[in-house]
């Protein structure tokens, strides 16, 4: 590695920059910052998922090495052939001469999931750096098979004792994975919204008689039924339901099949695209988990990224989960009204008509805003990572 006196992480991913949403792409943000501030920072992934990047991205990229003809291929339903990846990865770098110029990092920066979180752990204790862990999904929250779960969970084991700072997304995922972390090293880091300012959305005269209700966030099967009442609910005071989603997405054909009227865009490249285009169409925005209990195998404890880069936008966000996730336990924190907490859709009629009223609509829009000032800053958010991200100096 290259000799410099600036402070120097390295990040670890099977991909980057990472596809919206998720984990990894909140590291990125945060990442881009510390370019900004002087960082070096240099991003190991295995050189095919390098995505493309802008020209003055300030990364130092460094593939992972590329597999040996007598390495064994490495496929998520053969468990055990991640782990081996992880340590043949490993193995090749501390043997490589580019990796071993220079000194050691000063911290390794990963998300928990998969293999390249091992080789991100088995590189800080090869080397004696602090490893630094952020915690966006449990596996056990996933819809993967349960060999898969499985195996996620072992990988969790492996890597959480090991790290000197975990950064799950809830203060619910801090409580549970506490227990598995050296003492101190948990700390809730809710995700970090987009650097670029975000565009103020606004009230229209059109909005008194047609509510538009945006759902840009992620859209499976189990998510229709609940689409289709708001869809339903908007309806009703001459309004539309607009989803944001990937047209060859499954979820939208079995939407379309219901028989509901809504509207489709599309996903854009950029988040800042969608903040825009979303400031312009919508009303309102909706994000949603499962309100059937019977749905969950465990408890959820994940925080919607979305919700803190929508918050910033103003717009009232109409929250859709059951009473123990945290999403809802964040809207009772901040008093916030617009929650659905069972299928109880004369009550989602309740909340939809205050989408039309235009004072009514005003005072949530402002409410919104507060609360994006007050828990949503991304300043604030990457103030608290910076403080809180080790360095091999204070390990």
């Amino acid at each position: 590695m290259v000799k410099s006196t600036a402070p120097h992480v390295l990040y670890v991913s099977d991909v980057f920059p990472a596809p919206l949403p998720g984990g990894a792409v909140i590291v990125y943000r945060h990442l881009r910052r510390l370019v900004q501030e002087g960082w070096r920072v240099t991003v190991a992934a295995p050189w095919p998922t390098v995505r493309p990047l802008a020209a003055d991205h300030g990364f130092e990229l460094q593939a992972l090495p590329q597999k040996k003809w007598w390495w064994p291929p490495a496929r998520p339903e053969w468990p055990f052939t991640q782990r081996l990846r992880a340590r043949l990865w490993t193995r090749a770098v501390q043997n490589d001469p580019a990796w071993a110029a220079g000194p050691a990092p000063d911290v390794i920066l990963t998300v928990l999931w998969g293999h390249a979180s091992l080789t991100a752990a088995l590189l800080a204790q090869a080397w004696r750096v602090p490893l630094a862990v952020i915690v966006h999904d449990l596996f056990r929250e996933t819809q993967l098979p349960p060999r898969l779960v499985r195996e996620g969970e072992k990988i969790m084991r492996t890597v959480l004792p090991r790290a000197a700072r975990v950064w799950p997304v809830s203060k619910k995922m801090s409580e549970q994975l506490a227990p598995l972390c050296p003492p101190g090293a948990v700390s809730t880091l809710i995700p970090v919204p987009e650097q670029d300012a975000a565009p103020a959305g606004g009230w229209t005269v059109r909005f008194r008689s047609a509510p538009v209700i945006a759902h840009a966030g992620a859209f499976h099967p189990h998510h229709v039924g609940y689409l289709a009442a708001v869809a339903r609910s908007a309806a009703r005071f001459g309004g539309a339901l607009l989803v944001l989603t990937p047209a060859d997405n499954p979820a939208l054909s079995q939407l379309r099949a219901t028989g509901i009227a809504f509207r489709h865009q599309p996903l854009f490249d950029t988040s800042g695209e969608a903040l825009r285009f979303l400031a312009a169409e919508a009303s309102a925005l909706t994000i949603m988990y499962p309100l059937d209990p019977a749905w969950y195998r465990f408890s959820p404890t994940g925080f919607p990224s979305r919700l803190v880069d929508f918050s910033r936008l103003g717009l009232p966000i109409l929250i859709a989960a059951p009473p123990d996730n945290p999403i809802v336990r964040w809207a009772h924190d901040y008093n916030w009204p617009l929650v659905l907490e069972k299928e109880d859709w004369t009550r989602l009629d309740s909340l939809v008509a205050q989408l039309s009223d235009e004072p009514r609509w005003s005072a949530l829009s402002a409410g919104m805003r507060s609360i994006a000032v007050e828990a949503c800053d991304p300043e604030k958010i990457h103030r608290q990572f910076l403080a809180e991200l080790p360095r091999r100096s204070a390990a």
